[in-house]
């Protein structure tokens, strides 16, 4: 027989019940703190290949007044005052400390490094994670044999450094070289984690007979860094120019990567010699800002 008491008791329980179930179900629906973080594209410089192949401290005071929040390394003179010190894993501890400190009073960092083949064993590898680890890189980019990606999967999830696959132009005396092939890249990668991904050189792709913004498609989901570049025309011999003054789909590769919420780094490089490449820099990015604007789409 029922009481009172225990008639009270049943619809208290069943009133808690349901207030547990309703704040679940809230809590469910509220995105999580990285799903409600803005997608922002970062827009760097390589140091070397575009502002100054003399030291790294003049790429970085070029980088500072062009008002871009990132540089992209590689292993060269750091500064006339560090002497013959290159940037890498050879550096002296002081001599890197310096660099920290000239990149972070510029308001840079240095969010990739280019590793080339990566060395020829774990323990150099290592050594370039680790100074990775100390500069704070984000993304190392590189052409490693396929052989050695195990290991690079490996080391990059323990120092938290991810790898990015980038492409030359196809090779028409050496067919064995296919980096150029964004299907061959995916299909070196596939079986290793997200830490291994891809770095897109939109240029090269365009020299290699390539549409750019199918090729952003194939590489959905591994896209970590791009290259970006227009050119002049449609072949092998086609050079890096400004950002909408050459062949390439530019609001379409942009387009494309809003599409795909890419939230890495994009670097204008420029490997052929031009007058100015810090003007040219400066006039693409801010292509790359007022298309992004119509995207509505976050850029620093």
């Amino acid at each position: 027989m029922f009481t009172v008491k225990t008639i009270i008791v049943a619809v208290s329980v069943a009133f808690m019940t349901l207030m547990s179930v309703a704040d679940a179900a809230e809590k469910k629906a509220e995105p999580t703190s990285a799903e409600s973080q803005p997608v922002v594209w970062t827009l760097a410089v390589p140091a070397y290949r575009t502002l100054s192949k003399v030291t790294f401290f003049e790429a970085i005071d070029k980088a500072g007044a062009l008002g871009l929040k990132a540089v992209e390394g590689r292993p060269y003179t750091i500064s006339a005052e560090t002497g013959d010190a290159e940037l890498g894993p050879t550096a002296p501890p002081e001599v890197l400390a310096k660099t920290r400190k000239k990149l972070a009073d510029a308001g840079l960092t240095l969010v990739s490094y280019y590793a080339g083949n990566f060395g020829k064993n774990e323990a150099t590898m290592r050594k370039l994670f680790e100074f990775g680890k100390v500069m704070g890189i984000q993304v190392f980019v590189g052409e490693p044999e396929p052989q050695k990606l195990a290991t690079l999967d490996k080391l990059a999830n323990e120092f938290g450094i991810s790898v990015a696959m980038h492409n030359h132009p196809k090779r028409p005396n050496q067919p064995a070289y296919t980096y150029w092939d964004p299907a061959a890249i995916m299909r070196m990668i596939e079986k290793h984690s997200k830490r291994i991904g891809c770095c897109a050189d939109t240029g090269h792709w365009v020299r290699s007979g390539l549409d750019p913004v199918e090729c952003l498609r194939t590489y959905e989901g591994r896209l970590l860094y791009l290259h970006l570049k227009d050119v002049s025309e449609n072949s092998p011999q086609g050079h890096d120019v400004i950002l909408g003054t050459g062949v390439v789909n530019v609001k379409g590769m942009l387009t494309e990567l809003h599409r795909q919420k890419f939230a890495g780094q994009i670097s204008f490089e420029y490997d052929n010699e031009v007058k100015d490449k810090a003007a040219d820099v400066r006039r693409s990015a801010s292509v790359v800002r007022e298309i992004a604007k119509g995207l509505g789409q976050k850029v620093q």
